[in-house]
């Protein structure tokens, strides 16, 4: 595989110290940890944003105080920059590159987001590395592909990997399938380099391995079609918006710097040219082309668009300074004033990072439906609210952002904009919704003086708790 190399002075400031891997996981546990550091200061709930609560209550691990859980996306991160170096070696990629594409990486949003939560895609992310891991490591050879142990671990790894939506069923099955074909070429490989009387022996291992990873391919289609029932995406937990969930400048929950993006197309500039030239630029232009395509149907996915785009970022940034200027402290100042404008992008993200709620005030009156509601009751609340509703009350909801169920959702619309009692208490009855949780952004949004705000005053409506504008209504049949 051709190396992918990059010069820089080695009396540049810019230029990459020894210590550099040290430099990564100081600069990401940081990053990781401040979103976590401004909750336990403000005594507010530990995780932000909706996708950790969803899926503790998607793993039924609502039981489990959250204090226990704050190690896990640190843990996670660890090993993700661990793998992802480790990777970048295997596909020869340089120091300097490998280095400020993890720099780019660690100071997005889309990182902070990730791994200041306990995500789906982490887990997923992780889980694959760990496959590339062993697979590199265990079976890109042909006299270490005997180790049967670890196959069933590679296999396992990518079964749990599966499990929580189609898509992430579809990626693992993409790599199944690269293994199963793969072995043709370990068989192929063998005949030259393998002596006739470990032929047999060798070539029966290369074949029960495939028969392993066609029954795990049909596990996973069997555990997620008739058995667990997946969604087609796990989420999503806010409401997606296509340039915002990209650019976090727009104030998105994530995403990127516009900077970071500028770098990028700066990349994509001075690639272009090797892209057939170049095994792991090849790569890296089909993977953003899939991502791209995938990201505009469902931008959860972007923890590993931003991976590729902080790739070809990297590349730009490098080109940047290689190139001669005329003025060398101009230049020095441009790149400066570039990276200045990086961070200043984070830390305006980090700053209205904890806008994304829960906070304390709607935990203890979701904490105290929890402890005064009956188990069966049914909670109506906007489609946003419903994973710190599940998680704190241990209820279930109407309704949520990932609800397929089109008359769901046209009934959520009808409940909160309808004024008439006529049409709006048969919605109830026949739903079974016995309770109504309402949050300063739903006041925000819809009139006081219509709808099912102004309908909340008649008799059929009790208030049974309020805390700073969250509030707990039930509603008598």
């Amino acid at each position: 595989m051709t190396i992918i190399t990059t010069t820089i002075k080695t009396n540049s400031i810019f230029s990459i110290p020894y210590y550099w891997k040290t430099l990564v996981y100081t600069l990401a546990t940081i990053f990781a940890l401040l979103p976590l550091f401004f909750n336990l200061i403000k005594k507010e709930p530990l995780f932000n944003g909706g996708e950790t609560y969803a899926l503790l209550s998607f793993l039924h691990l609502q039981n489990i105080p959250l204090y226990f859980l704050a190690p896990l996306p640190i843990i996670l991160m660890f090993f993700t920059i661990y793998f992802l170096i480790n990777l970048a070696k295997q596909f020869n990629i340089s120091t300097e590159l490998t280095f400020y594409s993890l720099i780019f990486f660690i100071i997005s949003p889309t990182f902070i987001n990730t791994y200041s939560t306990i995500s789906a895609a982490s887990i997923f992310l992780f889980l694959i590395l760990v496959c590339f891991y062993i697979y590199n490591h265990y079976f890109s050879k042909t006299n270490n592909i005997e180790s049967s142990v670890w196959s069933y671990i590679l296999i396992m790894l990518l079964i749990s990997a599966s499990f929580f939506d189609w898509i992430s069923s579809i990626f693992v099955l993409g790599f199944l399938l690269y293994l199963y074909l793969n072995s043709n070429l370990l068989t192929f490989r063998s005949n030259l380099s393998t002596p006739t009387s470990n032929l047999s022996n060798l070539t029966s291992r290369i074949f029960n391995f495939r028969f392993l990873v066609l029954g795990a391919i049909l596990i996973i289609f069997v555990l997620n079609l008739f058995i667990f029932h997946r969604p087609l995406f796990f989420g999503p937990f806010h409401q997606e918006n296509i340039l915002s969930d990209l650019i976090s400048d727009f104030g998105g929950i994530s995403g990127l710097s516009f900077f970071a993006l500028f770098l990028f197309f700066i990349g994509l500039g001075s690639t272009w040219k090797t892209v057939y030239q170049k095994k792991t630029i090849l790569f890296a232009y089909l993977s953003l082309l899939i991502l791209s395509f995938s990201y505009y149907f469902y931008t959860e996915i972007i923890l590993y668009l931003t991976i590729v785009i902080v790739f070809f970022a990297a590349q730009g940034f490098i080109e940047l300074l290689k190139q001669k200027w005329v003025l060398s402290y101009l230049k020095g100042f441009t790149i400066f004033l570039l990276l200045l404008s990086l961070f200043f992008s984070t830390t305006t993200y980090l700053q209205r990072n904890y806008h994304y709620g829960p906070s304390s005030s709607e935990t203890e009156v979701l904490l105290w439906t929890k402890e005064n509601i009956s188990p069966e009751s049914i909670i109506f609340s906007e489609p946003i609210n419903s994973p710190f509703v599940n998680y704190f009350t241990q209820k279930e909801t109407f309704s949520s952002l990932n609800d397929d169920n089109y008359i769901k959702k046209r009934t959520t619309i009808n409940l909160f904009n309808s004024t008439y009692t006529s049409e709006s208490f048969p919605l109830f009855e026949q739903n079974n919704i016995t309770h109504i949780y309402i949050t300063p952004s739903i006041k925000e949004k819809y009139p006081a003086q219509q709808g099912l705000l102004f309908l909340l005053k008649n008799e059929k409506f009790k208030m049974l708790y309020s805390n700073k504008d969250y509030e707990l209504w039930s509603f008598t049949k």
